[in-house]
């Protein structure tokens, strides 16, 4: 019979009792009873597999730490790094953290432990890129109206003062901030911007006044100014030029011009000048009539020199009309021309001038004006 324990697992001392059962005895014929004593001792832990752990992203299932020990089951205690103050359970927001792992037990003689680190990664937050972003020449970044979100915010990286360059798409980069920036990552991307032409800063050219005929080339307008483009004219159904439109003759013309704005700027569509060079006055000083004849019983006058203001061929003058102021008799008369001038470059200030005319004797032609003797005219008073 047995009395006591005689085995165990904790560490320890056991004692335990032999007797033989009734009717029993040792093989020597004895029947006392044995007592025995043992020991179990603290045993000696190590690790099989050192401890490891691998970090994650927020968000994500935590990863516990990996290990192998002789003996026991290891208690896990974090906390942030640096700090001393444990947590009460597994981190979940991002950081970098330290992990105890502590296997102690009674029945080893040492406490293993091993502090490692690990990391949990901030996460890429959901985003939407921001898309059909215009501005138009001239902008900043800051009059381009980013995407809100209730999550967070998109920002130019570029100063907001930044221009948005030429008209045409241009990249920017943007940056997208959670609003949990301690768990999120800022987040980078390219945009595109559409910047639009806009309408050009001009003088108009404006039509020159006072223009009056002088025989050479004459500007007709005022030149237009304007840094975003270029001017161009052209003088009724004339062809397009950026030289400013001239012109000799006097008349009425209309000018045209238009704006053919640069890369960032709208052309500015046609648009009309009336101008006028007008004709130059001419005053007649004298004419000099050549000698008159009667002829199908008409005074024919032409004129044989003209004295005017204006140095002008005589040909360019008429005689209309004409009325005698003394008598249409042969001899010296006075007469008042009334004067046209050809040219219209020319206007007359004075078309009507009194001027004296020689009126030659002349012979009476009877029967089809081929007479040869004097008679009485029939196409006249004169005898």
């Amino acid at each position: 019979m047995i009395e006591g324990s005689y085995y165990g697992t904790d560490v320890g001392e056991y004692k335990f009792t032999l007797t033989p059962f009734s009717n029993h005895a040792w093989e020597n014929g004895n029947t006392y009873t044995l007592s025995y004593t043992f020991t179990i001792t603290k045993a000696t832990n190590h690790w099989i597999s050192e401890p490891t752990i691998e970090g994650w992203t927020y968000g994500q299932q935590p990863n516990l730490p990996i290990y192998e020990a002789k003996i026991g089951t290891a208690k896990f205690e974090y906390r942030l790094k640096g700090t001393t103050q444990y947590l009460n359970s597994i981190p979940t927001d991002a950081g970098t953290y330290e992990v105890l792992v502590t296997i102690s037990n009674n029945n080893v003689s040492n406490v293993l432990t091993k502090t490692l680190e690990f990391t949990i990664e901030k996460a890429t937050p959901p985003y939407t890129i921001p898309s059909e972003l215009s501005a138009n020449y001239g902008d900043k970044l800051i009059n381009v109206a980013l995407p809100f979100d209730n999550n967070g915010t998109w920002t130019f990286k570029d100063s907001q003062y930044t221009l948005v360059g030429d008209a045409g798409v241009n990249t920017f980069t943007v940056i997208y901030t959670h609003i949990d920036t301690n768990n999120y990552n800022i987040v980078e991307k390219q945009v595109n911007i559409v910047v639009n032409k806009i309408d050009a800063t001009y003088t108009a050219p404006t039509a020159k006044n006072d223009l009056v005929y002088k025989g050479d080339l004459q500007e007709l307008i005022n030149e237009g100014l304007t840094s975003d483009g270029i001017m161009e004219y052209k003088v009724d159904d004339g062809i397009w030029s950026t030289t400013i439109p001239s012109c000799v003759e006097a008349k009425k013309y209309v000018v045209y011009y238009r704006l053919i704005g640069d890369a960032n700027h709208n052309d500015v569509q046609e648009t009309k000048i009336n101008v006028e060079i007008k004709p130059l006055e001419v005053v007649i000083n004298s004419v000099l009539v050549n000698d008159v004849h009667l002829s199908d019983n008409k005074y024919t006058l032409s004129i044989n020199n003209i004295d005017s203001s204006v140095k002008i061929d005589s040909s360019s003058f008429e005689i209309v009309n004409y009325t005698f102021v003394t008598s249409n008799q042969p001899g010296t008369q006075e007469v008042e021309l009334t004067i046209n001038i050809l040219d219209s470059n020319y206007v007359l200030t004075n078309n009507k001038i009194k001027t004296s005319i020689v009126i030659n004797n002349h012979e009476a032609n009877e029967d089809d004006n081929d007479c040869t003797t004097k008679v009485t005219c029939k196409h006249c008073d004169y005898v």
